[in-house]
C-alpha cells in the first residue's frame, strides 16, 4: 500500500496502466530479436512484392490518421496466418495467407468486395477481403471511413500487450522495413546458398490428386488454386499473386 501512495505522488496514471508502460518500456528492446524472428517466420509465407503491397495500404492509413508507434489504441500483430493491424478490439488491415478472397482483408463500412467478416454490432463493420492494395485503392474512402471510426470510439486496445515490435518498427521505420524485406526477398531466392544457380529444379513434390476440405473460411479456393499452380508451373515457391496469373 505505501508503495501505491508512493506512485501515485508522483503520477496520476493508474497503477496498472503505469505498469505496463513500465513493462512494455523494459520489454520493448528485449523482445525486439524474438519478435523480429517471428516476423520473419511469418513473412516468409509471402512475396516481396504482397508485403511492399500490404505495407503501402499501411502507409497511406498512417497517412491518413498520423499514428505513433506508443498510440495505445492500435496494435500491430503476427498471427499464423500472417499480419494483421489492429484498431481499438478490432482487425482493420489483414495480410491472411488462407484468405479465400484474396491475401488482404480490410475493414469497410460497405460490401464494395466480398464480405470475410461481419462484426457484431449496430454500425455495420465489415471485412472486406481483395487480392491487393491497388484494388482497394478505387473504394479506399470506405476503408479509411471505417478505420477513422474505429479509431473515434476507441479508448485503447487490449491487443497492444501482444504487439509484435519487430512488425510495429517495419511500419514506422521504413530503412528497417527495407531491410527486412531485403532478407525476405534473398531467403526466397536462395541467395544463402552459394551453389543456388547450379541447383537442377527439382520435380514437384505435390501430389497430383488432393482434396481440400473444411468450414468456409478455413483456406480451400486459395490453396486449390496455389497447388494448382505448383503442379502446373513446377514451381514450390511460387506466390498466391503469381498462381493466379497462370490461371
Amino acid at each position: 500500500m505505501a508503495i501505491n501512495n508512493a506512485i501515485k505522488s508522483k503520477s496520476d496514471i493508474p497503477f496498472p496502466q503505469l505498469s505496463y508502460k513500465s513493462w512494455n518500456y523494459t520489454n520493448k528492446n528485449t523482445d525486439i530479436n524474438k519478435d523480429e524472428q517471428d516476423l520473419l517466420k511469418i513473412a516468409t509465407k509471402f512475396s516481396k512484392n504482397e508485403l511492399t503491397d500490404y505495407f503501402a495500404g499501411l502507409d497511406q492509413l498512417l497517412e491518413d490518421y498520423n499514428f505513433s508507434t506508443d498510440d495505445e489504441k492500435i496494435a500491430f500483430n503476427v498471427r499464423p496466418e500472417g499480419l494483421r493491424f489492429i484498431v481499438g478490439q478490432r482487425a482493420v488491415w489483414d495480410l491472411d495467407f488462407h484468405g479465400e478472397n484474396g491475401l488482404i482483408d480490410a475493414i469497410s463500412d460497405t460490401d464494395f468486395f466480398p464480405v470475410t467478416h461481419r462484426y457484431k454490432g449496430n454500425d455495420g463493420a465489415i471485412m472486406v477481403g481483395s487480392n491487393s492494395y491497388d484494388d482497394l485503392k478505387p473504394h479506399w474512402e470506405h476503408v479509411s471511413s471505417q478505420v477513422g471510426k474505429e479509431y473515434t470510439s476507441a479508448i485503447k486496445s487490449s491487443y497492444k500487450r501482444f504487439q509484435n515490435h519487430a512488425f510495429a518498427k517495419a511500419v514506422f521505420d521504413k530503412e528497417y522495413r527495407e531491410q527486412i524485406l531485403n532478407r525476405i526477398d534473398r531467403s526466397m531466392a536462395g541467395e544463402s546458398n552459394p551453389n543456388y544457380n547450379k541447383m537442377p529444379t527439382p520435380m514437384t513434390k505435390s501430389p497430383l490428386n488432393q482434396i481440400f476440405y473444411g468450414p468456409p473460411g478455413t483456406g480451400k479456393t486459395y490453396h486449390t488454386i496455389l497447388e494448382a499452380a505448383k503442379i502446373i508451373t513446377n514451381n514450390e515457391s511460387i506466390s498466391y499473386k503469381e498462381a493466379q496469373d497462370v490461371f
